[in-house]
């Protein structure tokens, strides 16, 4: 499945991603995890970890790049106390919508807030095969999102932005080849990520 933009009519899940956006008023350590960089990142160092370029030089080292690790800027949220009721309703709207079978697993994957001008780099997620659709949430339209790279079709990187408020995002990480995405944020961003697969979901 190639990257798309979903409509979803989901007031029911938009509900809960509603709690995970207000844990970003409680930020004093409870909820957020402390793996945002100490250094301050500015934009333009932003635009560079997400740049073709650097996907290029990523590429000639690095045949697979499951994981964004120690090339990111954003917060992790810590939700466990959260995880059943937000996957079980969102499990619902997915199968509603035609995403997932009753059968299927789902399991929470990407959360993260993403203050003004922070990144998570390039990766592909390879190592978790299945279908992903990632919510986020945007303070301002057009200044942040998604950028990605199909390899062995692109001869660039493509970009969808987000549009303020919720955005609904599906895409494969099935696919012979990597898909490569980076996300970069010039405003006030939410993540909530999903992973659906025929498999149980370890926990996390």
């Amino acid at each position: 499945m190639l990257l798309s933009t979903r409509v979803m009519h989901c007031t029911d899940l938009e509900v809960e991603l509603n709690k995970v956006l207000a844990l970003r008023s409680l930020n004093n350590g409870e909820f957020i995890s402390s793996e945002r960089r100490k250094f301050v990142v500015d934009s333009e160092y932003v635009d560079t970890r997400c740049s073709f370029q650097t996907l290029q030089e990523i590429m000639l080292t690095e045949v697979n790049r499951d994981r964004a690790l120690g090339d990111a800027s954003k917060c992790m949220f810590r939700m466990k106390h959260m995880r059943d009721s937000l996957s079980g309703t969102a499990a619902k709207v997915f199968q509603r919508e035609g995403l997932m079978d009753e059968g299927d697993s789902i399991a929470i994957s990407g959360n993260g807030w993403y203050p003004k001008d922070s990144y998570l780099g390039w990766h592909t997620n390879r190592c978790t095969p299945g279908l992903r659709v990632y919510c986020n949430w945007a303070a301002e339209s057009g200044k942040s999102g998604l950028y990605y790279h199909y390899e062995g079709h692109d001869l660039d990187r493509r970009v969808m932005l987000d549009e303020q408020g919720w955005n609904y995002r599906v895409f494969s990480t099935s696919s012979k080849l990597p898909f490569w995405h980076a996300v970069f944020s010039h405003t006030d961003r939410v993540s909530v990520g999903f992973r659906i697969s025929k498999e149980k979901p370890e926990d996390v």
